[in-house]
């Protein structure tokens, strides 16, 4: 098991390597780019999280999959809300009935 400094260091490394590419790549599919830095952000937290589980040799692939799925999740959010069906409105309109 690696110990805090050690994760630190190999987050940083993955950051180094990777933050721009998974940025620009979330730049296909994102609308605008105003979620795209929160996206990678979160990404790259749940990496550190789920370290042990991740090989080096996949983690490209992985932070592909992961941050494409964190934006297409967002904008479904986000429209879901937009045209009432999302969570915040459906709980209102439930509460109202």
């Amino acid at each position: 098991m690696e110990s805090k400094s050690e994760k630190r260091k190999r987050l940083d490394a993955a950051y180094i390597k990777h933050a721009d590419w998974l940025y620009q790549v979330l730049l296909r599919y994102a609308k605008e780019d105003r979620y795209i830095s929160d996206v990678v952000h979160d990404t790259f937290l749940l990496y550190y999280d789920n370290m042990e589980r991740i090989d080096d040799d996949t983690l490209f692939g992985w932070l592909y999959e992961v941050g494409k799925n964190k934006i297409k999740s967002l904008y479904k959010r986000e429209k879901e809300i937009a045209t009432g069906n999302g969570t915040l409105y459906s709980l209102i309109a439930e509460s109202e009935q």
